[in-house]
């Protein structure tokens, strides 16, 4: 029981338990996309759902997609300050079990 607010522990997790977002970039951080072929972020998400969307849960597929926005792709542009960035997505997930996707 959480005696401040009056609220067991296992009806407060029967509200929240199957949540899960990834945003491209955390608060305070640039977004990068390609002009032609979109954000990073949803190049690489788009890439990992096609190659891993049936095999592995989608908390494992997003930190791929992590890894490969933070590895793969690097800033280029026109300003000198601008060249040579990176950036890296953040996954919050308050799931209690392997999400996988399914076609139905």
């Amino acid at each position: 029981m959480c005696s401040s607010v009056g609220i067991s522990i296992g009806r407060l997790l029967a509200v929240v338990k199957a949540f899960v977002y990834a945003v491209c970039v955390s608060l305070g951080y640039f977004s990068w996309r390609n002009s032609a072929k979109g954000s990073w972020f949803i190049q690489a998400l788009h890439r990992m759902l096609e190659r891993y969307g049936k095999e592995i849960d989608f908390v494992k597929l997003l930190t791929r997609v992590n890894y490969e926005v933070a590895y793969e792709f690097e800033s280029n542009a026109a300003q000198a300050h601008m060249t040579r960035k990176k950036q890296i997505p953040s996954i919050v997930s308050m799931l209690t079990k392997d999400l996988y996707l399914t076609a139905k």
